[in-house]
């Protein structure tokens, strides 16, 4: 769609979707508001379009087709925007506090800095999306598909990430204490100084991950597949790892203090200089590892 500049004099901004001014200059917002949700809701397609800081809060535009459009800065908080076509759709800093992007696809959209608390994306496809440093705690993004996605510095507090396809993802530094990442896929994922501490990983897919110097006091890790994880300076003071298969996994200088290794699997483990005192394992176990120079117990 052409994008026409905003009649208001002096304005750098481009104006609407078939309007003559931006969002700041439009004499009559709510109308616009109303007439646009009620064409989305009609199935019309408005891939492409220029609706940035557009007030859609509250509206119901369930299946709204905005592929690529420019939502930049938008309010929608609370819209409903179940099943809505987003892909490729630029919605940074938004705002979509509570809103419902359940099954929404929003494959290589860019939500950057966007604030979503309370938000419900469940089973949403997320494929290559950026969320650097959005705002997410206590969001609902059960089985939802963000493999390749970008979610470094974003903040998960409390998020229900619960098999969350994330193959690939980077999150470094990714605030995520509390929330719940059970049974998710983080293969081959870039996870580097992520804040975790009483996280719930219990049976994720760690294959190839990288946790370097992330924080995990109190996680609980128990029965997750780490082959080859990446794992040296990582904090896992009491975490819980009993029955994780963690053979080949590399925890060089890793904290340990106090964690429950009970059952779990160390073949070939790197713990160079790990410090794993007062931690729950048995002998037999820790002589299955590869490498336990300078290793504190």
């Amino acid at each position: 769609m052409d994008w026409r500049p905003c009649a208001g004099v002096g304005c750098p901004f481009h104006a609407l979707f078939e309007a003559e001014h931006c969002w700041e200059h439009l004499p009559d917002r709510r109308a616009y508001a109303r007439r646009l949700a009620e064409r989305l809701r009609a199935g019309e397609d408005l891939s492409g379009a220029y609706l940035a800081k557009v007030n859609l809060s509250g509206y119901d535009l369930r299946g709204a087709r905005l592929a690529g459009a420019y939502l930049y800065g938008a309010l929608l908080a609370g819209a409903q925007l179940e099943g809505a076509m987003l892909d490729g759709a630029t919605l940074q800093r938004a705002n979509l506090s509570e809103a419902v992007l359940r099954g929404a696809s929003l494959t290589g959209a860019l939500l950057e800095g966007v604030r979503g608390p309370r938000s419900q994306w469940q089973q949403a496809g997320l494929r290559q999306a950026v969320l650097r440093y959005a705002s997410l705690e206590e969001a609902q993004l059960e089985e939802a598909e963000g493999s390749e996605a970008c979610l470094s510095h974003a903040f998960l507090a409390k998020a229900n990430l619960r098999g969350f396809r994330g193959a690939g993802t980077r999150a470094e530094f990714v605030v995520a204490a509390e929330a719940s990442l059970a049974e998710a896929d983080l293969t081959h994922a870039h996870w580097g100084g992520a804040q975790l501490p009483r996280a719930n990983l219990e049976g994720a897919c760690l294959d190839h991950v990288n946790l370097v110097g992330a924080n995990l006091a109190g996680a609980c890790l128990r029965r997750v597949h780490a082959y080859k994880a990446r794992m040296g300076m990582a904090f896992l003071a009491g975490a819980d790892l009993r029955e994780a298969a963690l053979e080949r996994a590399i925890l060089r200088e890793a904290v340990l203090q106090g964690a429950d290794l009970r059952g779990a699997h160390l073949a070939g483990v790197i713990l160079e200089r790990a410090f794993l005192r007062d931690a729950h394992l048995s002998p037999d176990a820790l002589r299955m590892a590869s490498n336990l120079k300078g290793m504190e117990a």
